[in-house]
């Protein structure tokens, strides 16, 4: 699942609901290694329809308090400057790719063999 240190500091940004959701999605992604909605929505453990689940999943994606500058992005900042210190080796990547009418570029820290990403897109 997600380390200690990533609940701690989602935590102070999502209510528990929305927590657990942001979870479950992990782990889903985790036992499936798949991306696809309808797939995550045939497995989320929801009492409810799965038409209902894979929009539950849609709108949790889009809520604003996951937006890559006010969640991901301090939790990176937070990552680097709590876990590195100076003189420490850090690997930075950034790429950049088109899909369709979209830009997403995409930046990640390398360290001891996980990574942290964030995507941005731009129409």
């Amino acid at each position: 699942m997600l380390p200690l240190f990533y609940l701690d500091y989602l935590k102070t940004y999502l209510p528990d609901s929305e927590l657990l959701t942001l979870q479950i999605l992990v782990w889903l992604l985790q036992a499936h290694r798949q991306v696809r909605i309808e797939r995550l929505a045939s497995s989320f453990p929801y009492p409810i329809k799965c038409e209902s689940r894979r929009k539950k999943i849609q709108r949790f994606l889009i809520i604003p308090r996951l937006s890559l500058s006010l969640l991901w992005f301090p939790l990176i900042k937070k990552i680097i400057s709590t876990q590195f210190s100076q003189g420490d080796r850090l690997i930075i990547t950034i790429d950049r790719t088109q899909w369709k009418a979209n830009n997403i570029s995409m930046a990640s820290v390398i360290w001891k063999k996980r990574t942290a990403c964030a995507e941005v897109s731009s129409a």
